[in-house]
């Protein structure tokens, strides 16, 4: 557990002796307990705010104002009662495609080694899928499925491509079909491989998604496939989103575009993970 500062001391004085509180030494007090805040959340994956009111010794307002402003500066996700890791941006469709293209590049061709002749494949929503999709090699018998409307156009030009697409209703953030008639598609197949693009990853809280439609077609093409091989990008580890698809464990094959911390964590909890060696520094 973290103790208080020993100059916490001094703000209670100047509290009670009406002297500025918030000046100096005491808006140091304030920051460090910000940066002890993250610590213990970095820690536990959760924090309460009566539990860090009666750690710190201040009131349970001043830990609301602190758990405000980390959620603020996007460090943390407010929930009721306290803080969850923070959750990553909902972009829209064209900001994914622009953001991260060299490291998404670099992921995707990994993710093709695994790629057979005459396999069935699954192709999730999201930039990531489109590129697997553009990047697949022209003279490869498949059959791929997906939900992805711009997967399924940049598959138009593989001739040796056979495509199913999922329709239902458009989700407009991920240019992908969501709803039941995906959900039963995938529930009706038995593929080889499930490619699967994740908003957030942690050891203790598992894999999301930031959207309910979403999370239940994920899900549903986790359970069609052999293997799933998730992708992710080192800025998605660490983090939550408010729809879960289960543990990481869930997860076949791991591929990171670089190292992160508890690698050997996460090793032992999915059978195969792949590290760039591109971007080990």
């Amino acid at each position: 557990a973290f103790g208080l500062p020993n100059h916490a001391s001094l703000c209670i004085i100047y509290a009670y002796s009406g002297m500025n509180a918030s000046s100096g030494r005491c808006k140091m007090l304030a920051e460090e307990r910000k940066s002890a805040i993250l610590e213990i959340l970095r820690a536990d994956k959760s924090v309460k705010a009566n539990e860090l009111a009666e750690q710190f010794e201040v009131s349970e307002d001043t830990i609301r104002r602190d758990l405000r402003n980390l959620a603020d500066a996007g460090l943390v996700r407010r929930v009721y009662g306290g803080a969850v890791p923070r959750t990553p941006v909902a972009r829209t469709y064209s900001n994914r495609v622009s953001k991260s293209v060299e490291s998404r590049a670099a992921l995707v061709q990994e993710a093709i080694k695994l790629v057979q002749p005459h396999q069935t494949i699954l192709l999730d929503a999201g930039s990531t899928g489109e590129t697997l999709a553009m990047c697949l090699p022209v003279d490869i018998p498949l059959t791929v499925v997906t939900h992805s409307l711009p997967a399924a156009v940049a598959l138009i030009e593989k001739p040796l491509v056979d495509v199913v697409v999922l329709g239902g209703m458009l989700l407009k953030e991920t240019a992908a079909t969501v709803g039941t008639e995906p959900v039963i598609g995938y529930r009706n197949i038995r593929a080889d491989l499930c490619f699967l693009g994740l908003a957030s990853f942690d050891i203790e809280l598992g894999v999301g998604v930031l959207h309910y439609g979403d999370a239940e077609v994920k899900t549903a093409m986790m359970a069609a496939a052999s293997e799933v091989v998730a992708l992710a990008s080192v800025e998605k580890v660490g983090t939550t989103a408010p729809f879960s698809l289960g543990p990481i464990s869930a997860i076949d094959h791991l591929i990171l575009e670089g190292p992160v911390s508890d690698l050997h964590l996460i090793e032992s909890m999915i059978n195969k993970v792949t590290v760039l060696d591109n971007f080990i520094e």
